[in-house]
This record gives C-alpha cells, sequence and structure tokens, in this order.
C-alpha cells in the first residue's frame, strides 16, 4: 500500500510537469485550430523521497524510500474539433520508454502500466480560456492512470500578464478543475527566468525558460505540511520544446490526524476487523473535516459536515452500524476527479457490500443522497448503489427517485436503477406505475427510459420479463403520442430487444432526418444478424457523412465479424468524410488481432491520407499496436 502511494504522488508530480509546458501558449487562437499538431520531444528524471514512517505508524522503519523515475518519448498535443465556446484536445505519447524503481529495485509492473497509459490517448474538453472541462479516456485505462492523466490536465493555465503586456511582476487570478487560487509571479531583469509563488506556472521565452522554487501547498498547520518543491529548465526553439531535464525533491510530513484518514484504517472497517469506539470515530470525523477545509480544492466540494452532523458525532451517538454512513461521508469528499486516491476508488467500489452487513446503511444512504447537492457526488454515489445491485439499494434508489424533484439528480437515480442485475419485483412495480402515470412527465419518461434498461439487463436472467416490457414500448413507439416518435425509438434502442426490429428497420428509411439516425443508432445493442447487416449496408453506402459516423460507432460496440472488418477497412481507405476515416482509423487499431493486414493498412494511411488529422490518428494508431504487441510478448 505504501508503495501505491509512493508511486501515486510520483505521478502526480510527473504529470503536472508535463502538461504545464505543454498548455502554455501566448495566442490562444493559433493554438486553437482543428488538425494543429503539437510534438514535444521529452527527456524526463525525478527523483524522490517518501517518509513512509508517517504513514505507518511510530514502528515502521524510520528510512525514506528513494523513487526514481524516467520518462522519455514524443509526447504530441492535437486539436481535434473547436466550437463556439470549447475544443477537444487530443494527447498521447509516441514510443515512451518509462522506469520506475524504488530504492533501486525496478517495480517492473508500475513501470508498464504507466508506459500503457501513456500510449493511450485521453481528449479532453478546454474552455477557451484554457480551463479543463472534461476529460475521456481510452478503454481499459486504469484508476491510477486516469489519475495520473487528470494531474497533468488539471495544471493546465496561461500564465502570461493579463494585457499581454511585458510588466515584471504581476498577479493573476487562474482558475482550472482544481480549484480557484491566485498565484504571483515576478520576472528577473533579464527577462530569462520566473520565480512562482502560490501556484504551478510556465511562462515561454524565445530561447528558454527556467522556473525556480516552485511551491505548491497543500496542507499547512504549524510546521506539519504536504509539499513540493522543484527545479526545472525547459529548452524552447520556435515554439517547440526540444528537451526536458527535471530533479524534484518531494517531502511528505503527515500529522497524526491524517494518519486516522489512511486508506489501511478504512478498508480494516470495511473487513470488520478493527472495532472503533464513538470517541475515535468522533475524532475521525472532526480531523477530516478540519482536513478538507484547509485543501486548495476545497472549493469544488459543495457539501460540508453540518455542524448537526459534527456535534452528534462529538456526543459519541454514533455506534458500529453508523460506520457505512460515516465512511460514505469520508470518501466522497477524498473523491475530488482530480485528486490521485486510487484506493479511495477501490474501497468505494467495495462499499456496495455494505448493505448485507450493516442493516442501518439504507436510512443513511437515502439521508444523504436527500439532500447532497453535489452533482459530480450524487452521481458516484447512484452508481455504486446500481451496482450493488440489492433489494436495499434499490430501495433507497426508489425512495430518492420520490423524494427530488430536479431533472438531473432524477436522471442519475434512474441509471443508477437502471444499471441493477437483479431488479425485484418492487422495482418493476414502481418503474411501471410511474411509466403510467402523466401526472409527472419528467418522472414518467425518466421511468419508461429505466424499463427499457431493465430490460436489456435481464433479457436473459427473466426473459419473460423483458419480453413483457418490450411489448409496452413496441406498441408505444407504433402509435406514438405526437413528437414522441424520437423517444420512443430511443427507447427500444436501450432495450437492446431483437423484437424491436421488425418496428426499427421501416424508419432506416424514413424521409425524416432526425428519425433516420435515432433508428440507426438504436440498433447499437441488438446482437440479430438483421441488425448487423443493416449498419453495415449504411456504413458502406449512404450518402450522408453523419448517418455513415452513427452506423460506424454503432457497429464498433460489437465484436468484429469478417463483414465489419471489410467494411471498416473500406471506410478507413476511401470514405470521403475524414470524420468516418479518423473513427475507423482509432477502431482497427484494437482489432488488429483479429486482422494481420490492419497494420499495413494503417501505414498507407499514415503515408497517404490527403488529412492531416487521419495521418496522425494512423501514426498514433501504429505506435499503438507496436506497444500492444510488445506488452503481450513481455508477458
Amino acid at each position: 500500500m505504501v508503495r501505491d502511494k509512493s508511486i501515486n504522488y510520483l505521478s502526480s508530480l510527473l504529470l503536472i510537469v508535463l502538461v504545464a509546458f505543454l498548455a502554455t501558449s501566448a495566442e490562444a487562437q493559433s493554438r486553437f485550430e482543428v488538425g494543429r499538431q503539437d510534438s514535444f520531444t521529452l527527456k524526463y528524471r525525478s527523483v524522490s523521497a517518501t517518509d513512509v514512517s508517517q504513514l505507518k505508524g511510530k514502528n515502521a522503519e524510520s528510512k525514506p524510500r528513494l523513487i526514481d523515475a524516467t520518462v522519455t518519448g514524443l509526447w504530441v498535443r492535437t486539436v481535434v474539433s473547436v466550437s463556439s465556446e470549447s475544443v477537444l484536445v487530443r494527447y498521447e505519447m509516441r514510443m515512451p520508454s518509462v522506469s520506475i524503481s524504488m530504492d533501486q529495485k525496478l517495480l517492473k509492473e508500475q513501470s508498464q502500466n504507466l508506459k500503457h497509459a501513456l500510449l493511450l490517448p485521453t481528449v479532453a474538453e478546454l474552455l477557451k480560456n484554457g480551463q479543463v472541462k472534461g476529460l475521456r479516456f481510452a478503454d481499459n485505462v486504469t484508476f491510477s492512470a486516469q489519475g495520473f492523466v487528470r494531474a497533468i490536465l488539471s495544471s493546465m493555465h496561461y500564465v502570461t500578464p493579463p494585457d499581454g503586456s511585458k510588466k515584471r511582476q504581476w498577479k493573476t487570478q487562474e482558475v482550472d478543475s482544481q480549484g480557484h487560487f491566485t498565484a504571483d509571479y515576478e520576472r528577473s531583469s533579464k527577462n530569462r527566468h520566473l520565480v512562482v509563488s502560490g501556484g504551478e506556472a510556465v511562462l515561454k521565452q524565445k530561447q528558454y525558460l527556467q522556473i525556480e522554487d516552485i511551491w505548491h501547498p497543500l496542507i499547512k498547520k504549524e510546521s506539519k505540511e504536504i509539499r513540493w518543491q522543484g527545479h526545472a529548465l525547459f529548452g524552447v526553439k520556435d515554439k517547440r520544446v526540444l528537451s526536458v531535464d527535471v530533479q524534484e525533491k518531494l517531502n511528505i510530513f503527515v500529522t497524526d490526524r491524517h494518519v486516522s484518514f489512511q486508506d489501511n484504517e478504512l478498508e480494516a472497517i470495511f473487513n470488520d476487523s478493527v472495532k472503533l469506539s464513538a470517541e475515535r470515530l468522533g475524532k475521525m470525523a472532526r480531523d477530516a473535516a478540519h482536513w478538507l477545509k484547509h485543501r486548495p480544492t476545497v472549493k469544488l466540494f459543495e457539501e460540508r459536515i453540518s455542524n448537526a452532523q459534527e456535534q452528534e458525532i462529538a456526543d459519541q451517538r454514533l455506534d458500529g452500524s453508523s460506520v457505512p454512513g460515516l465512511m460514505v461521508r469520508f470518501i466522497l469528499y477524498a473523491l475530488n476527479p482530480i485528486s490521485i486516491r486510487p484506493q479511495s476508488f477501490d474501497l468505494y467500489v467495495r462499499m456496495r457490500g455494505l448493505f448485507g452487513r450493516h442493516p442501518n446503511s439504507p436510512e443513511l444512504f437515502r439521508e444523504l443522497m436527500e439532500t447532497m447537492s453535489s452533482e459530480k457526488s450524487f452521481m458516484l454515489l447512484c452508481g455504486v448503489l446500481g451496482a450493488a445491485g440489492t433489494p436495499e439499494s434499490q430501495t433507497v434508489l426508489r425512495a430518492v427517485f420520490e423524494k427530488r424533484s430536479d431533472k438531473d439528480a432524477l436522471s442519475q437515480v434512474m441509471m443508477g436503477l437502471a444499471r441493477v442485475e437483479k431488479p425485484t419485483e418492487a422495482t418493476f412495480e414502481h418503474l411501471e406505475k410511474r411509466a403510467s402515470d402523466d401526472s409527472d412527465p419528467v418522472k414518467q419518461h425518466l421511468a419508461l427510459q429505466g424499463l427499457a434498461g431493465l430490460a436489456l439487463m435481464v433479457r436473459e436472467s427473466r426473459p419473460k420479463k423483458a419480453r413483457s416490457i418490450v411489448n409496452r414500448l413496441v406498441r408505444a413507439a407504433k402509435n406514438p403520442p405526437a413528437g414522441k416518435l424520437e423517444f420512443y425509438l430511443d427507447l427500444l434502442g436501450t432495450s437492446g430487444s431483437n423484437m424491436a426490429l421488425d418496428v426499427l428497420e421501416p424508419h432506416l428509411n424514413s424521409s425524416d432526418e432526425k428519425t433516420r439516425h435515432r433508428a440507426i443508432a438504436a440498433l447499437r445493442w441488438m446482437d440479430h444478424p438483421r441488425a448487423e447487416r443493416a449498419l453495415i449496408k449504411i456504413l458502406a453506402h449512404s450518402k450522408i457523412p453523419v448517418e455513415r459516423r452513427v452506423a460506424l460507432k454503432a457497429l464498433g460496440e460489437r465484436p468484429p465479424t469478417v463483414a465489419m472488418l471489410q467494411v471498416f477497412k473500406r471506410a478507413a481507405r476511401s470514405d470521403s468524410d475524414q470524420i468516418v476515416r479518423h473513427s475507423a482509423v482509432g477502431r482497427l487499431k484494437g482489432w488488429h488481432w483479429h486482422d494481420s493486414s490492419i497494420a499495413r493498412l494503417l501505414a498507407g494511411i499514415a503515408r497517404k491520407d490527403s488529412s492531416d488529422f487521419v495521418r496522425l490518428a494512423a501514426k498514433v494508431s501504429l505506435d499503438w499496436i507496436k506497444g500492444d504487441v510488445k506488452a503481450t510478448l513481455e508477458k
């Protein structure tokens, strides 16, 4: 566990340094041109020291653990698309070489995981001012690797004087996905150095940039603090970073209050191997609340442990059965999407087992969800309750669905219910009743969506129930209320039932464009050969690019067949729409084990395609295939 924590801290520092210099640009307009690609040759070395004794306890070894990491490769940034308010930017590293060691012992698994994460593409949605709005990861990227990438992108700032002048000193109020903070900047008289306090910064100069004495305080309490400081020299020529050599020293000091919040103690609680007193629980809650108030990212959290809750804990009115509610609050606070806490994610997923062990947990979860105001935390908790799938968790979701009135929260609750693998009769009855009640149109529509999702979940375990739901949707789709045809086509697609094909197929040739697109997308979850043939026909012969894109996306969710491989290769090679070619190239790389000719095809596209955008995607896919083959052979 300690090793994971150490690697975790190291990972966050590495990625903060990587994208800090990648994200900087004095002219945002030229930077956000579709197809623009920036490549950076990266040479990175980091040596960190972690005092693990304070993480493990008084009797642990006192010798710091030295972590040495070296990363080299070509870091590529590509602008994928631009809208009026935001841009999509794709990040990946070509042919990375990664070596991570602890106390001179190579950590092969961590090195390989980091290398794999760097090979896979990540798409970031950025506002025009550089703020990170959202991330989309490739398949099979672990929580740890996601946190690694999030740490890089969260440090994106434009660190130039607000008015574009050549001031020697200035202050900026910066906002990104980590929160709000003010940074002070000062240039040396020769305009060759930049001194920063209060945040991270990168300022690009014509010749080179040196960042010195970067101090990023995470926790500051008396003489105890967690901080990192670094010294970096960037070589810049013609707006391209040629090389980066970094040496960092990481100092970690953890006070007793934070030891009380460590993951090993949380895990012990989940395993019922430690019985904590109410007094101990009270101390943990108060310390956690105090810790949260001193985090720079605290503004991201809308919830607070209220005075009433803190007083209840202080009065020792919490017994062992209330542990789940307390742990939920702890982990929700720890799960800042930008935080690097993979252990918390693991524990969070394990919370699904709480319902069987703690009889009071449904009431505690319901109380928490009925009052929660953070959209991200509410969404995460709905997902866990749905994944738990127990009768108790379904009871909580149904109760919250009746209690809440805001549409976004209701949608998250229904998404949780729709992913339950073993829905109870009470859940079916509740949704069927709501679906028949038109007094609240919002809840009626969401209940229908929930029923469609459950039909997909139980089509094998309870086929009779699934057929009953699909028949109801089919009848409604044949005679829909005015303006509701597309809605019912979506529901039929969500149900994934082949029974809906007879209804959907006529709409594939509808004169209404939106109806055709909905019908095509609805074939996505249907495994019948008729559905596959219809999608292949559209991808191969439709003259409308948008329809080919929808069909390609729907086919891409399926295991590849010979016919699919042929039409995808043809689309990647010769489709008139560059977005279709780009999407086909990206999907083919994951199928290279099924067809040995895919690598040769991509190599040809990388050389000859008329679009820089598609050529780059083909090159990236080739590099990904090389890395995948090498990793498989090494196993």
